[in-house]
């Protein structure tokens, strides 16, 4: 029940106050005094109807409509920085047209209750059916019609696209009949696929086999060009023998031509002796010359010996040098400048 109204600066209203009692209250007045503004007021807080600026007073000022009821005091307010709804001294803003939920259920007012001056008497001129209507809207029956005719759409609607869909089955599964020969097919394609993979691989190792073929085929045509050398790597070796046993040899002249000089020196220093008269005190050292010359003789004879064999093996390889004299003109003709078994140069290392 609706106990008090303030209204500040609202249309006419600079700040007026309505108390009610229990019953009915009438608001009297003669024309523009404000009576339908105080309609409005009420609007405006339940509804937030009128918007706008147009009910704010001409002269300024912060307009508020402000309602007692029984446990609430709720104000709706509006001033040049913005509006809002406050209820029980808590601000609450309203959002573009919408009415705070607290606001709307402490108030549980609708259009039945607020009824304007030119408004139809409540239900005493209507017909039987606009009653049976109201009463239906009220007690949410109309809201029962409305959601059964939706459902009755609803349910011609699905049987419609049930009926469509089961044509399109039947249209599908005749035509799939047709496509029996996909799975087989799958299968087959799989098979190829795997066929297929299988040939790439093989691919792969044909062409690798290829290069391979194609690298030993060049190597082939090179060692052709080296037959000749192939054909005188005996007598290189040989050769390299013979080398090696005539450095060995010459080494061994050498030590035995130094050996000689000692003999032959020793031979001088005899024959000087020899020469010296024969004396008593000289007999011992005469005899120790005496069999140091035989032992020298003895060595002499030993190397005469292999001075005889170092040049009958001087001799041998001076022939076999001879021999070879040909392959080894062949052997610097065909051979490269660069070895191809061990990778040296021509010349490095040999005499």
């Amino acid at each position: 029940m609706l106990e008090r109204i303030e209204l500040r600066n609202f249309q006419s209203h600079t700040e007026s106050i309505f108390e009610f009692t229990d019953g009915v209250n009438a608001i009297i007045g003669p024309s523009d005094s404000g009576k339908t503004a105080l309609l409005r007021a009420l609007r405006w807080v339940v509804w937030n109807r009128p918007l706008g600026d147009a009910f704010r007073s001409d002269w300024g000022g912060d307009t508020s409509v402000v309602l007692q009821i029984p446990g609430h005091t709720i104000e709706r307010w509006k001033n040049d920085n913005g509006h809002g709804y406050t209820i029980d001294g808590n601000k609450l803003k309203a959002i573009k047209t919408d009415v705070p939920d607290e606001i709307v259920t402490a108030l549980n007012l609708n259009e039945i209750n607020l009824q304007q001056q030119f408004d139809r008497p409540f239900l005493l001129d209507a017909s039987s059916g606009e009653v049976a209507q109201h009463f239906n809207k009220v007690a949410q029956l109309d809201s029962i019609d409305s959601t059964m005719k939706t459902l009755t759409a609803w349910h011609r609607k699905l049987n419609q696209e049930v009926g469509i869909c089961d044509s399109k089955i039947t249209e599908y599964e005749a035509a799939l009949q047709g496509y029996d020969f996909v799975e087989e097919m799958e299968q087959q394609i799989q098979i190829a696929t795997i066929l297929q993979d299988q040939i790439t691989c093989l691919t792969k190792e044909s062409a690798a086999l290829e290069t391979v073929m194609d690298a030993l085929q060049e190597i082939e045509l090179q060692m052709e060009e080296y037959v000749p050398l192939m054909e005188i790597e005996k007598d290189v070796d040989t050769y390299l023998v013979l080398h090696e046993q005539r450095t060995s040899l010459q080494t061994a002249g050498n030590a035995l031509s130094s050996i000689i000089y000692d003999v032959r020196a020793s031979m001088t220093v005899l024959q000087q002796l020899d020469a010296i008269p024969a004396k008593e005190t000289c007999i011992d050292e005469a005899l120790r010359l005496y069999q140091q010359l035989h032992t020298l003789k003895n060595e002499y004879a030993e190397l005469s010996r292999h001075i005889f064999s170092l040049n009958g093996i001087e001799q041998e390889v001076y022939n076999i040098v001879t021999d070879n004299a040909a392959s080894e003109k062949t052997y610097n003709d065909l051979f490269p400048n660069t070895c191809p078994l061990c990778g040296s140069t021509k010349g490095r290392g040999n005499k």
